[in-house]
């Protein structure tokens, strides 16, 4: 009796054994069973992974043709389906190990969640009694697609500037033909979509809409949404772009000094558009030293020559860096302009527009001067004026 008992415990401790190793069984069963329901690509034969999904599906496009691509041809039956039950395809791989079948532009429109398809797939396999079933999805995508420039001719909108800069665009469908694609422009993101003064049209699938810091829609920062819209048929897609357009800064300052002996012993000046010394008799010459360097009580100038005028700027001008707000200032001012700046104060800034020769052709410059020290002493050889002077070419559409 006491050996059976023994061999008794044995038989039940055994049978909890079994009862626990059948349960981790069960559990990897299970575990790897809900994977392979979750994670197709990964199914336990190997024979049966699904390589790709793809599909080329526009705004523009009435229908696409789905394609997928099967690693190896152990799936005895394929079954796609839709999200309203609609099959789209039923039967086996072909000999590429793919199956293609067709979406229309309804059964998108019925289906999709947001920009997106669902796509049910079941699979049955070779040498099992199971399918497995799992979802892909395809996108329909925008058929028109701008760029601000490209990689050799990079964007850049300037105030003013009659530079041509380029937004490109390219279309690309399931073989829909293109009829035209049109564009406008707002200002803002609260703007209202306007046509351009020249209205834009073109049939080709790859083009480019021209745009200028002068075209008179725009101003320095201004947030500038161009809009272009494909149309093909009853279809249209819509893309946009948007840009700021930027100041045209001037350039970055230079400190000079304009010494009495420069201009009452060696006779020079300064030339405002190359910022260096010429002689007073030249017509290069914009301004000079003019004072009594014996007499510490004679006022010190800056006196202007061949026709340059200076306009004061104050408040927030005085940091002004627009060559075309500069000139504004300079053009509303010029009327009660000066032709020479008396006992310079540190601090005062002027500004000042002229035209001058490059080579044989005229051309307008806005300068900005800023006086930074001014010395008066017995010491003829100490006195001078010192100035940060800042010029740029106004080569611009006004």
């Amino acid at each position: 009796m006491k050996i059976f008992g023994v061999e008794n415990n044995k038989l039940k401790h055994m049978k909890k054994i079994s009862i626990f190793i059948l349960a981790i069984v069960s559990i990897v069963a299970l575990s790897s069973c809900e994977k392979d329901q979750k994670f197709p690509e990964d199914l336990p034969i190997e024979t049966a992974k699904v390589n790709s999904v793809t599909a080329l599906f526009t705004y523009l496009d009435a229908s696409t043709t789905v394609n997928t691509v099967f690693t190896r041809s152990a799936i005895t039956n394929v079954v796609v389906t839709l999200k309203d039950g609609t099959k789209l395809y039923e039967g086996n791989i072909n000999d590429d190990f793919t199956i293609d079948f067709d979406v229309t532009e309804k059964q998108f429109l019925d289906n999709h969640d947001g920009a997106y398809l669902d796509l049910y797939y079941e699979l049955s396999i070779k040498n099992t009694t199971k399918t497995f079933k799992f979802d892909k999805w395809i996108k329909r995508n925008c058929a028109i697609s701008p760029v601000l420039g490209n990689k050799k001719f990079p964007f850049k909108v300037y105030e003013q500037s009659s530079l041509v800069d380029k937004i490109y665009y390219s279309v690309v469908t399931n073989g829909t033909k293109l009829d035209k694609v049109t564009a406008q422009y707002k200002i803002g993101e609260d703007g209202d979509y306007k046509d351009f003064s020249t209205a834009f049209s073109s049939t080709q699938i790859n083009d480019s809409l021209l745009v200028k810091g002068s075209d008179a829609y725009w101003s320095a920062n201004d947030e500038v949404f161009v809009k272009f819209i494909a149309i093909a048929g009853t279809r249209t897609d819509v893309s946009e772009v948007s840009f700021v357009v930027a100041k045209n800064t001037i350039a970055k300052a230079t400190a000079m000094d304009l010494l009495p002996k420069l201009s009452l012993t060696d006779l020079k000046g300064y030339s405002l558009k190359d910022k260096e010394e010429v002689l007073i008799a030249s017509n290069s010459c914009h301004i000079r030293y003019t004072g009594d360097i014996t007499n510490v009580n004679t006022p010190q100038e800056i006196t202007a020559l061949n026709g340059i005028k200076f306009v004061e700027l104050t408040g927030d001008y005085k940091n002004e860096s627009s060559i075309v707000t500069l000139k504004n200032i300079y053009e509303a001012g010029v009327a009660g302009a000066i032709t020479s700046i008396v006992n310079p104060l540190i601090g005062q800034t002027y500004v000042t527009y002229f035209t001058d020769k490059v080579g044989t052709d005229d051309v307008n410059f806005v300068g900005v001067l800023t006086i930074t020290g001014r010395n008066i002493s017995d010491n003829p050889e100490a006195n001078h004026i010192a100035f940060d002077y800042a010029v740029s070419k106004y080569n611009l559409v006004k």
